[in-house]
């Protein structure tokens, strides 16, 4: 059942990010989102994660959970990390009030774009790589679009300070969320389609977001424990569900945020569920046409996740990311590193609806997963494995088998 948030008449006027964070001092938006930290971000081929550290970026190999390089150039902390969709280049915001575009192959840097007169919060690659989008706290404009290539910048737009953005798969439309407000623009001229603007603080501070890939719904996760349900035309709240037990529908309500907050959520492949992972580890599934739970599980609390680009593998950050570890993070990592791979919730249906997101590559479309059993997983995963990258998106490819391979491991 939805929650009755969008009719209420308690009027607060103090701000929520000013409130219900620590930080000392004057307190920006970018700033205010940093004693969580930035999320992981994987690399859209699965093969890589980023995670920041103060005014760095280390790229860790999936598979090993092995340093691999850092990103060092920016002058003050980092707010994000987006992976160009060919996995070949980084974007990274600062701060700094730049965005700098790095080489995902040894992590040389490769241009700088400034033009932003206030941090940086976001950067949003179009689905064919060829403009970045980026975000800056100044009041107008707000929204820079770039030529990826030569780095001109093409255009600018108002928007609002991001927190979360994407195109649509399908490119049409570029969705933004910015507190309690949802907007959807035009993917080409970026001008505003539709829009929700919360009219009162703070029920539903929206911190995450995803598209499903048919391109008609949105997902969102908040700071005070609400997953919210868009339709993607029109910008309305379809339907709503508690993440966790530290959810309120009032965030000022909340002592503290760490475990209520919402990472970060998912569309299963197929749209017919919604994944959401919280601050106190509580992970929740739910389907989108019922309303109702389908599983949970709980892991470590942590301080920031991310889902793998087809959602069968979870990478978080464990609390030492947090304030008063940050300054040591880089030297934990000798000792036991700070990032975490899980293929949470791992089921044959999830290996279906991956599947079925990889089609129609013919080599894909004759494995018939939905006769498979768990005895024959084995054999599955060999035929993953010898499938190319042209067969196969190597994303899609490492989520089955990172699912295939937990479900091996639930049967023993």
């Amino acid at each position: 059942m939805m929650f009755n948030i969008w009719n209420r008449n308690k009027l607060i006027i103090v701000l929520l990010y000013v409130t219900t964070f620590w930080l000392s001092g004057s307190v920006s938006l970018v700033q205010a989102q940093l004693p969580y930290g930035s999320s992981p971000s994987w690399s859209p081929d699965s093969s890589k994660v980023a995670i920041v550290i103060d005014n760095t970026v280390e790229i860790i190999e999936v598979s090993t959970n092995q340093l691999l390089y850092v990103l060092n150039g920016h002058t003050r902390p980092i707010v994000s990390v987006a992976w160009s969709l060919d996995s070949q280049t980084i974007a990274t915001t600062s701060i700094d009030q730049t965005v700098k575009l790095w080489s995902a192959i040894d992590g040389t840097l490769t241009n700088t774009l400034s033009g932003h007169n206030d941090g940086v919060t976001a950067a949003i690659w179009s689905p064919d790589g060829t403009r970045l989008v980026s975000s800056g706290e100044e009041s107008e404009p707000s929204l820079f679009v770039w030529n990826s290539a030569t780095g001109t910048l093409l255009s600018t737009h108002s928007g609002g300070t991001i927190w979360d953005a994407e195109f649509s798969p399908d490119g049409r439309y570029f969705a933004y969320i910015a507190g309690g407000n949802i907007q959807i623009l035009d993917g080409d001229s970026f001008v505003s389609i539709s829009r929700f603007r919360e009219s009162i603080c703070c029920s539903n501070p929206m911190r995450s977001m995803a598209w499903s890939l048919d391109s008609a719904t949105i997902v969102t996760g908040s700071m005070n424990g609400i997953v919210t349900v868009w339709d993607a035309n029109t910008a309305q709240p379809l339907t709503q569900f508690i993440a966790n037990s530290y959810a309120n529908i009032d965030a000022l309500a909340i002592d503290n945020l760490a475990p209520s907050w919402v990472r970060d959520v998912t569309f299963s492949p197929d749209g017919n569920t919604v994944l959401a992972i919280s601050g106190d580890g509580t992970l929740r599934e739910w389907n989108v046409a019922t309303n109702a739970l389908v599983q949970e599980t709980q892991i470590a609390p942590l301080a920031a996740a991310s889902w793998s680009p087809y959602g069968g593998q979870l990478a978080y950050l464990d609390t030492r990311m947090l304030p008063s570890a940050t300054a040591n993070a880089a030297q934990s990592r000798s000792d036991e590193s700070i990032l975490h791979i899980v293929t949470p919730l791992p089921s044959l249906e999830r290996l279906q609806a991956i599947q079925a997101a990889c089609l129609p590559a013919p080599a894909v479309a004759m494995m018939d997963v939905q006769a498979l059993t768990l005895d024959a997983l084995p054999e599955y995963i060999a035929q993953v494995e010898s499938l190319t990258d042209a067969e196969i998106p190597p994303g899609c490819a490492a989520d089955l088998v990172a699912v295939a391979e937990a479900l091996m491991a639930q049967d023993r």
